[in-house]
């Protein structure tokens, strides 16, 4: 069984378990368990999200906030993902398009209750990609450089994605 949080870029957050996850048709469907005004089985727009969340439960831990720092060197495709609502990921981009309007992202916390995220393009502020092999200062949370990360990356020549 595969669970789901569904973040819409309105708001609106449903859960429950995955039906079918058509991408490409532009939808997904999935049993709601919780939400604001629905349950029972949906059909939902991929172009309303936010982000669609594979996680291990739906509940989860909500005092948990996850790390924002690869333990050891960083792999190929690290990334950070700052949201247009201010939240931020961070974790391993396997493929990424610069114009598609999805990409996936993995946590690099293990121990985040998401699994992936399928991002919405247009709900991303910011996608910067760190260089692979470094490594993250320990226990601060956050990535190296920091706040600098978009300027470095920028200087460095390295991928660097901001949206209007």
């Amino acid at each position: 069984m595969h669970y789901l949080v569904a973040r819409f870029a309105d708001g609106r957050v449903l859960k429950g378990t995955a039906l079918g996850l058509d991408f490409p048709d532009g939808t997904f469907r999935m049993d709601v368990t919780s939400g604001q005004g629905h349950t029972g089985p949906a059909e939902l727009r991929t172009g309303e999200l936010k982000a669609l969340f594979g996680v291990k439960e739906l509940d989860g831990d909500p005092k948990r906030v996850d790390k924002k720092a690869f333990i050891g060197p960083r792999p190929r495709g690290a990334a950070t993902v700052r949201f247009q609502d201010g939240e931020v990921m961070v974790g391993v981009i396997p493929d990424y398009e610069p114009g598609s309007e999805f990409f996936y992202i993995v946590p690099a916390d293990a121990k985040s209750n998401n699994i992936w995220c399928y991002v919405s393009a247009a709900a991303s502020e910011e996608v910067c990609f760190l260089q692979p092999g470094g490594s993250d200062v320990p226990g601060s949370g956050f990535p190296l450089i920091g706040g600098m990360v978009a300027l470095v990356l920028s200087l460095a020549g390295l991928a660097h994605v901001r949206r209007p």
